[in-house]
């Protein structure tokens, strides 16, 4: 039978036989897991980005102007090569954010904390 004494949530997880600090380490996780699958996200866009630059032929670089859009048409290995070290350097971003937010998720001793911090 759940006790009444209390109306808080704490409270309430504690009487249905859940722990708080379980609760909390869940929701960690979960923070964890949403910031992994952001950061994959970006990298899947970063190598996207680069495969269509790659796929495009090698001349000089042309654009070209359909309707109200803006087509490059064929690139020039220069610009490739920005293309790629533009790569590399969103990659480079990309990884260190995922490394530094894993390390400041993984340090979090409350849910609260994640809350302001999202």
């Amino acid at each position: 039978e759940v006790s009444t004494h209390g109306n808080s949530p704490s409270t309430w997880s504690t009487a249905a036989g859940e722990d708080p600090y379980i609760l909390a380490v869940l929701f960690c996780m979960a923070g964890v897991v949403v910031w992994i699958l952001l950061v994959g996200r970006e990298l899947m866009h970063i190598v996207v980005w680069t495969r269509s630059m790659w796929a495009l032929p090698r001349r000089s670089t042309r654009f070209l102007w359909l309707g109200n859009r803006f087509l490059l048409v064929s690139i020039s290995h220069f610009r490739l090569l920005l293309v790629f070290l533009l790569s590399f350097v969103r990659m480079g971003v990309a990884l260190s954010l995922l490394a530094v937010g894993l390390r400041q998720l993984s340090r979090l001793k409350s849910p609260h904390v994640l809350l302001i911090l999202v």
